[in-house]
């Protein structure tokens, strides 16, 4: 029996906590970004077969696409599409926690920028390093 080495090494990773996926559930979920090649492939493939295109059904946040209304629902509701949900939900709570901080953050970088340029070096005793009020 032949193995190809590719599915020996999906078969013995321990961190993938990914389940199996099935032969044939997508066409394209292995490869981000890949989804929008394959669809138009198959409309291709399809165009000179002479049989109408299998439909096209994306998630967008997963980059992946299904041929069938079953697999998108079953690719929905699955372990891959909620942690994806997770992820992002999770990103905007950091970005809702960090946004307050984000003009701050802005205006201390625009000023060590400014104080850079023009070369007051940042003493902070507000002479700007010129005689230090001595004379």
């Amino acid at each position: 029996m032949h193995v190809h080495p590719h599915a020996q090494e999906q078969a013995d990773d321990p961190y993938d906590d990914a389940p199996p996926r099935k032969r044939g559930s997508h066409a394209s979920g292995d490869v981000p970004g890949a989804s929008g090649a394959v669809a138009a492939l198959s409309a291709i493939s399809a165009a000179s077969s002479g049989r109408p295109a299998a439909p096209s059904l994306p998630c967008a946040l997963c980059r992946a696409t299904f041929v069938s209304e079953a697999a998108l629902q079953q690719h929905l509701t699955g372990p891959v599409h909620r942690k994806a949900v997770e992820r992002q939900r999770a990103e905007t709570e950091r970005a809702a926690r960090r946004a307050p901080y984000s003009a701050l953050a802005d205006a201390a970088l625009g000023a060590a920028a400014w104080n850079s340029a023009h070369g007051s070096g940042g003493g902070g005793s507000g002479s700007g390093g010129r005689g230090g009020g001595r004379e």
